[in-house]
């Protein structure tokens, strides 16, 4: 009898310790901070470039992620994908990730054919009341449970965001 309770009591502490580190996981990949380091090697025939981000960690818990995806939409229609894959970024430190941006040509187009034909009537096409960002942040909470994090913001946040004028708490070696 007296080793059913010690069994019960193990399994509570350890079910226990694995929600809390679940949710210490968790809290770190929604705290995360982001800053542009800039695109560089354009390839024309694919419409992408190479990009490099910092991420920023300013939580006590390791981080990391599967995938971080951007996804811009001007006027209803995806304009371009920022995509990186596999970064894990260490408690109270930053880290620099590599991924691609890629345009969607014919979005671009129209988003330049409309602001010149807005011009041309006399409209001011200047902001970015059109264009969204989604990102998503997919991971494995502890290597094991998938989740995936989702935010939406306007244009100007997001470029907030990029510049690192929203908050960007971590020092990073140029």
């Amino acid at each position: 009898m007296r080793t059913g309770y010690i069994a019960a009591g193990v399994a509570a502490v350890a079910a226990i310790i694995f929600v809390s580190l679940l949710a210490a996981s968790s809290y770190a990949n929604a705290n995360l901070q982001y800053r542009s380091r800039g695109a560089q090697g354009y390839n024309f025939s694919q419409s992408s470039t190479d990009v490099a981000m910092d991420v920023c960690n300013p939580t006590p818990f390791p981080a990391g992620f599967d995938r971080l995806q951007f996804v811009a939409t001007y006027k209803d229609s995806d304009f371009a994908t920022m995509e990186f894959e596999n970064g894990s970024v260490p408690a109270n430190a930053a880290t620099t990730v590599d991924g691609a941006l890629q345009i969607n040509g014919r979005a671009a187009l129209a988003a330049v054919f409309q602001s010149f034909a807005d011009s041309l009537n006399g409209k001011s096409s200047a902001g970015d009341a059109g264009m969204k960002v989604k990102m998503t942040l997919e991971s494995r909470l502890l290597g094991l449970v998938p989740v995936s994090q989702s935010k939406e913001m306007s244009g100007d946040e997001f470029s907030q965001m990029m510049s690192g004028k929203s908050g960007f708490s971590c020092p990073v070696n140029d």
